[in-house]
């Protein structure tokens, strides 16, 4: 296979669906990370400090864990919960681009719309996510299986047995052996012994053994061969239940 065969091969099993899911919360990543890491407490002292890298962890976190909770519902087809973070990650688009001269002032102090709906949505977004992952895990774990119905054929007549002695030789186990002949050489083995070895009539119950015996076949195979020979006026059979050929 060549190299373009092998990637056309991969491309059509590829789950496009998936992956441009995926590509637009991707997109969407840094956006929420960019408003956690504006709101995060840091100092402002110059150069890199603890501070900033754990806000920069955080933001990074924060970001994949609210993209991740996204893909989730939405892959898992949780209906509203789905909408609801698609919401949030409209949120934080606007939250991204709110221009910082935005704001309000409460109690003495100058606030930033920017930052009471970023610090409103990254305060919620992933409580939220946890209460809605478990709840759809719940709901998933209770879910009953569909029931799948099964008709099972209903034998309304049985055959007439040859006889009320041997019918419970249909039941016995079969006889696996390695070649099994076919019906109509069985059939015309019962009645090759019948008019040779045993002199036009015999048992029924020592037909089905012997014949079971030389062919490899089970004792209810052979017990619906002599009733197919009954049935087709071969042989007859007496109240003693023995087999006769007919005249």
């Amino acid at each position: 296979m060549t190299k373009l065969q092998t990637l056309q091969s991969m491309l059509s099993r590829a789950n496009w669906a998936a992956i441009l899911l995926f590509s637009a919360l991707l997109a969407q990543a840094p956006h929420a990370a960019w408003v956690f890491l504006r709101i995060a407490p840091h100092d402002d002292a110059p150069g890199f400090s603890v501070a900033i890298a754990l806000a920069i962890l955080g933001a990074i976190v924060y970001a994949i864990a609210l993209e991740g909770a996204t893909a989730y519902f939405v892959w898992h087809n949780a209906g509203r919960i789905a909408v609801a973070f698609a919401v949030f990650s409209f949120l934080h688009n606007v939250a991204y681009y709110m221009p910082v001269e935005w704001g309000v002032n409460a109690w003495g102090a100058w606030l930033t719309v920017r930052f009471i709906l970023s610090m409103l949505l990254i305060s919620a977004s992933l409580p939220i996510a946890i209460a809605a992952f478990s709840h759809v895990q719940a709901s998933r774990a209770n879910a009953t299986p569909t029931a799948i119905a099964v008709q099972i054929p209903v034998q309304t007549q049985s055959p007439k047995p040859l006889h009320p002695e041997i019918a419970p030789l249909a039941m016995q186990t079969p006889v696996q052996t390695p070649a099994k002949q076919d019906s109509a050489t069985r059939r015309s083995a019962i009645l090759a012994h019948l008019g040779n070895g045993w002199n036009g009539s015999h048992p029924a119950k020592e037909i089905i053994a012997s014949i079971a015996s030389e062919f490899g076949a089970n004792s209810s195979t052979v017990y619906r061969d002599l009733q197919a020979l009954q049935d087709a006026g071969a042989i007859v059979r007496d109240d003693a239940g023995t087999v006769h050929l007919a005249k």
